[in-house]
Order: C-alpha cells, then sequence, then structure tokens
C-alpha cells in the first residue's frame, strides 16, 4: 500500500470532510455558476515513493490535477503520460493510520478529466488535509503479448485486425479487467458494464487537449446535465470556444432537431439492453439545412442527459475522412482512425454518428448517417449497400423565415447579417428546399452550343445550385468558384467533361487557356493553397492528366464585410427608385 509517512497533519487527523462516497456530484447554485475557487492542497500517496503535496486551484480540472502531479514528481511517473494517472480519493473521515486499510471499492476513482475540482471539494474542504491515492496503470504482460502472437489462428489474420486485436487488448489490460474480458487471449468487451467501456476507451486511440473543438462538446454537456432541452434555443460552448464542424461558439437549436432526437430516442432506446432490429438511419436534406449541426446536438443532449452509473459511448467520424472522436460520457474523449474504434462499433450500445464518410460501412451500432441528396445519389453510388440496408430515411425540415430571423437574433455570429438584407437573399434563394433528384453533372451544358455566338464578356451563372466545379463563368475562360474552405478540391471527373464541352463549342482550344478563380474572403488569401484535383471519394488524385494540371488557379479576395455594411443601403435605394 501507498507509504503515508510524509503526509503532514497528526496522525489521527480527518481525512478531507468532502462527501467522496456518494458518486453524484454536487449540485451547482441556482443561476447554474461555479462557486469562487479557492486553492486546494492535496498530498499524494504513491506505491513506494514518499508522500507529497501538490497545490491547486478549485476552478482547474482532473486534467490539470494530473499534469501538476506528473511535474512534481516526474521520478515516480518517468514513462507515464500525466493522462494515464489513476486518481483515488480518500474517504471524508479517516485517518493517517487508517490508509493502509481500505478497501479498493471505497475510494472514489476521480475519472472525469472534464470536470472541476470544486465538483468533489466543497466548500470547507480545505480545512482539512485531502488524500489522494495516485497509480501508474498496468501494461499488457509479456505473457499476454505471447500468447496472442504465437496463435497460430491470429496469424492467418491480416496484420490490421491483429493490431486492432492488440491495442484492445492492451486497454483491457491496462484497466484490471483481463481475468474478466480476455478470454483465452481474445479479448470481449460485451461482457464488461458501460462504466467498465470506459475505462478500455479511455486508453484506446490517443488523447484529445481543450484546443480542440470537439473537447467543447462533452464540455458543454457537463453544464447542461440539468437543463430542459426542449426550452433550449441556443446552446452556447462553455468557455467560449468554436464547436466542431459548426465553428461558431453558439448553436442554433432547430424545432426540428428537439422532434429527431425524440424520435430517434423512441426507435433505438437508451438502454444497453435494449437491442432493436434495425438502429440505423439515413439523414438527409439539401446543403446548410442543418444535418451536420444535428450531430453535434444530438452528442451534446445525449451525453448531458445521461446516467454516470450507465454512460453512453458515441463514437464521430468526421465529415468526409475515416477519423474518429469518441466520447465515453462526459468524462473521456479520445481519437484516432475508425479501426481503432471498430471494437466498440460492433457493440450495439454505442452511438456511431456518421458526418458524410467517403466509404460507409453498416455496423451493429445504433448509427446515424448524415448524407446530401448529391452523395446518395451520386455515380459512384458509395451508399448503394447503406440504402439497401436502412430502412428508415428521414429528410430534414426547410428553414422557414421566422426561424432564420430567431437564429439571426439569438447567434451573435450573425449579427452582422441585416434583417434586410436576410429577408432579400430569402426572397431571391428561397427556403432550404426539400431532397430533389440529382440532376448529371454536366448535362446543362448540352444547351451551350445555342449561345456560343452570344458569350464573349458575359458573365453566366449555372440554373442549378449543385452544378459541379464552378459557380460562375466569365466567357469565354475565366471560371469562378466561390468558397470559404481553405480545403476546397476539384473534382477531376466532371471538370474533364467541363473542358471537353468548352471544347467542342470552341470556347477554348486548349486547357492552358483555362482560369479557375477561387473567390475567397478577405482574410483568407495568405493562408489558401493551389487546390489538388479530388476522385469522386473525395482523395487526391495521383492520376490527375496533364489536361487537368494545365488549368491555371488563382485567387480573389472579397471584403464580406464591406459588402454587408453597403447592403442595407443598396437596399433603401432600390426600395426608394421603386416607390418613385
Amino acid at each position: 500500500m501507498p507509504k503515508a509517512k510524509s503526509a503532514r497533519g497528526t496522525r489521527n487527523s480527518p481525512i478531507s470532510r468532502s462527501s467522496t462516497t456518494n458518486n453524484k456530484s454536487p449540485a451547482k447554485s441556482k443561476n447554474n455558476e461555479s462557486p469562487k475557487p479557492i486553492k486546494l492542497k492535496l498530498f499524494c500517496l504513491v506505491e513506494g515513493e514518499p508522500a507529497f503535496s501538490v497545490i491547486i486551484r478549485s476552478d482547474q480540472t482532473i486534467d490539470d490535477l494530473k499534469d501538476a502531479i506528473k511535474a512534481k514528481n516526474e521520478n515516480a511517473f518517468n514513462g507515464t503520460d500525466a493522462k494515464d494517472l489513476i486518481l483515488k480519493l480518500i474517504p471524508n473521515g479517516s485517518t493517517v493510520e487508517e490508509l493502509c486499510k481500505f478497501p479498493k471499492e471505497s475510494l472514489k476513482v476521480l475519472d472525469n478529466v472534464l470536470e472541476e475540482l470544486h465538483t468533489y471539494f466543497p466548500d470547507g474542504a480545505a480545512d482539512n488535509p485531502i488524500y489522494i491515492i495516485v497509480e501508474v496503470p498496468k501494461r499488457v504482460s509479456k505473457r499476454d503479448r505471447d500468447q496472442l502472437e504465437n496463435d497460430e489462428s491470429d496469424r492467418s489474420s491480416s496484420k490490421k485486425v491483429k493490431l486492432e486485436t492488440m491495442s484492445l487488448l492492451e486497454a483491457i489490460s491496462a484497466t484490471e479487467l483481463a481475468q474478466k474480458a480476455i478470454i483465452n487471449g481474445v479479448p470481449d468487451p460485451s461482457v464488461l458494464s458501460s462504466k467498465e467501456l470506459v475505462s478500455v476507451l479511455d486508453n484506446t486511440g490517443t488523447s484529445v487537449t481543450r484546443n480542440d473543438l470537439y473537447y467543447s462538446i462533452p464540455r458543454t454537456a457537463i453544464s447542461l446535465q440539468n437543463a430542459s432541452f426542449q426550452e433550449i434555443d441556443v446552446i452556447s460552448s462553455p468557455w467560449g470556444t468554436k464547436f466542431p464542424v459548426l465553428k461558431v461558439r453558439d448553436l442554433y437549436v432547430r424545432s426540428a432537431f428537439k422532434e429527431l432526437y425524440d424520435k430517434i430516442i423512441n426507435k433505438f432506446g437508451i438502454d444497453r439492453d435494449i437491442k432493436p432490429d434495425a438502429p440505423q438511419m439515413v439523414l438527409t436534406g439539401t446543403a446548410g439545412i442543418g444535418k451536420s449541426s444535428f450531430l453535434v446536438y444530438f452528442a451534446i443532449r445525449l451525453l448531458a442527459t445521461s446516467n454516470e452509473e450507465d454512460p453512453p459511448i458515441i463514437i464521430i467520424q468526421q465529415k468526409e475522412d475515416t477519423m474518429c472522436y469518441a466520447f465515453g460520457g462526459r468524462s473521456v474523449i479520445r481519437y484516432g482512425d475508425i479501426e481503432h474504434f471498430r471494437p466498440f462499433l460492433d457493440l450495439p450500445s454505442t452511438w456511431f454518428l456518421v458526418d458524410s464518410s467517403p466509404a460507409p460501412k453498416l455496423m451493429l451500432a445504433r448509427t446515424i448517417f448524415s448524407v446530401s441528396p448529391k452523395t446518395l445519389n451520386s455515380e459512384e453510388n458509395l451508399y448503394k449497400e447503406i440504402v439497401k440496408g436502412v430502412p428508415w430515411k428521414y429528410y430534414m425540415a426547410p428553414w422557414e423565415l421566422d426561424e432564420l430571423k430567431e437564429c439571426r437574433d439569438k447567434v451573435e455570429a450573425f449579427h452582422m447579417v441585416p434583417e434586410d438584407f436576410m429577408e432579400h437573399l430569402y426572397e431571391m434563394i428561397g427556403e432550404v428546399q426539400r431532397v430533389g433528384e440529382a440532376s448529371p453533372d454536366v448535362k446543362w451544358f448540352n444547351t451551350l452550343e445555342c449561345y456560343k455566338d452570344k458569350m464573349q464578356g458575359s458573365l453566366w451563372i449555372p440554373n442549378s445550385k449543385r452544378f459541379a466545379c464552378v459557380d460562375m463563368l466569365l466567357a469565354p475562360n475565366y471560371l469562378l468558384q466561390v468558397t470559404t474552405n481553405k480545403d476546397h478540391g476539384i473534382k477531376s471527373k466532371p471538370f474533364k467533361a467541363f473542358l471537353k464541352s468548352m471544347r467542342e463549342n470552341k470556347w477554348i482550344h486548349s486547357s492552358e487557356e483555362v482560369a479557375l478563380i477561387f473567390v475567397v474572403p478577405q482574410d483568407q488569401i495568405k493562408e489558401f493553397k493551389k487546390q489538388n484535383f479530388k476522385t469522386g471519394t473525395n482523395r487526391v488524385d495521383s492520376k490527375a492528366t496533364k489536361e487537368l494540371l494545365d488549368v491555371k488557379q488563382y485567387i480573389m479576395g472579397i471584403d464580406l464585410q464591406a459588402e454587408l455594411r453597403q447592403a442595407p443601403r443598396r437596399m433603401r435605394t432600390r426600395r426608394t427608385r421603386t416607390e418613385r
């Protein structure tokens, strides 16, 4: 057991009065504000090492405490990352001489790395010594490694599967669950409880720092644990950081989000013992309608309303990528390739949120596929098997003008947009429409021939909002693409068809004459790089032809702030002329 001989205080002094034996966190004040921060002095007990103390503020997190402990005693934790330290709080009302007598189940594990310390140490806790046992996780034994390496059945498996199994084996062993979840050298996570699965997840993939935008999801969930989500119209990040995908600090909650969340929970259930027959759905709708925003909302709400004793595991696959973020309740967040988390995706209790995956796969997990109609009905037909295997398809409702106005009023990022300018855009563009059948990528250009005598110097705009590669064309050879993304790859296949059409109609003789102009916000000019040609699965086209590579790329910066400031004046002028 840990040595306590160096701990300060009298031999019979009581341990901290914090009610640590109760698993429920102390309630916050009615206004949901954290108490005034105080300094806490914690005595750390390490097996085979003298006790030592660290001083830390109560408004800092468990994650900060681990960093402070590692920094104070580097030698004791050499070779161990601070995030991997296991902290166990000694129950209140105990004396120093009783430290060696505590059964493991009486210790409170401080495993919520995002939780602030005042949650565990209420007012008055600093008046008495506070003791924490610090443990280093056990590593997988050489015997287990050798057993897996020498198993002939594993030798016949692919290297990828073997590495995945080894990673899971190590994660289970590190959490001292090997006896329960490793049978004959083979890991079986399905026998573990929800909390045990979270502890295994905490040893899978890589850690995520607070600078990562996805860190805001569990942090926001913690701040909304007692909230009434039916009454919430805007969710704000508690640290003022931006939400992932949205890249704004405020998430406007559409009524459609609340309705869909209830439908999914009612159909799939939350209890891990419930195993629905078809726990997958396809969420679609026109671009900009809020599909990606809904996934962020769903994750926050599910984490905020979850039970600490039965925490959900949520895995979010990044947009058009194979990389994922995995959440174990409100306390754990990890990052890695989808293969790292495959053992969890094979569990029906896991939630899998997929945002426009380039290679979608049906798993046993409760899955929400968010995908645009264009991708869903693309020529590559990547979602062919998904469409066959998922009977539930949900089309998100379009925005209403009143809804847009409310969003503008309540979300700070949209305050800069004048209301009359927004109304004007809505009148021109209309509401975001429901899904329609996608047109072939270059079909419209079959009609260009009848206009070829009238093209010189004219600006042409495709009549399809989903037209590939260009948004405008300044005849005969200037192609304009408007974007706010730094990575805006050019799809090779439709662009080749586009160039072919231009040659056939004698607009150009070769692609060397073509100028592709990316129109971007003024502040992005320095960071905007030459764009790659992409395949249908959004990967870099390594076989891009000379015809494509000869196209010249340019950047045009637009001062959006100036344009928005002038928009109301132009609107008023237009109205005055109309009245006359």
